[in-house]
């Protein structure tokens, strides 16, 4: 994955519903610019401080997406594809201004709570 982070500048993923979404705090810790979602468990650790957010609305999420078991009142989000298309035009100019604000908003304190060692403390004070 290493490499892969390397040759980008930015994660562009729009997400419907995801539990934590390991790719954007990848991609964090690559010092990448993060596009994505405002909705789902990335917003435990993405902010408007630290990454571009792109707003949209709940939907109903079709019986043929659902890897879940289906029901017809399962919902997930949708992002505004044109603030997507806005913003990620805005970070592509702007990728080192970008960089240089988001990475200035995230002290020692942000990757001691999320890494490896954090995150499975966190989820081991679950099991309480």
């Amino acid at each position: 994955m290493t490499s892969l982070y390397a040759s980008v500048d930015c994660l562009f993923m729009l997400t419907k519903a995801e539990a934590f979404f390991l790719p954007a705090l990848q991609g964090l810790a690559a010092k990448k610019i993060v596009i994505t979602s405002n909705y789902g468990g990335q917003l435990d650790f993405l902010n408007e401080n630290n990454s571009i957010l792109i707003n949209g609305k709940m939907t109903r999420a079709p019986i043929s997406a659902q890897y879940w078991t289906p029901n017809i009142y399962s919902s997930w989000f949708e992002a505004d594809i044109e603030e997507a298309a806005e913003k990620l035009r805005y970070a592509a100019k702007n990728v080192e201004l970008l960089k240089g604000r988001f990475y200035a908003n995230m002290g020692e304190d942000f990757w001691e709570k999320f890494s490896w060692d954090g995150v499975a403390k966190e989820i081991l004070k679950l099991c309480e």
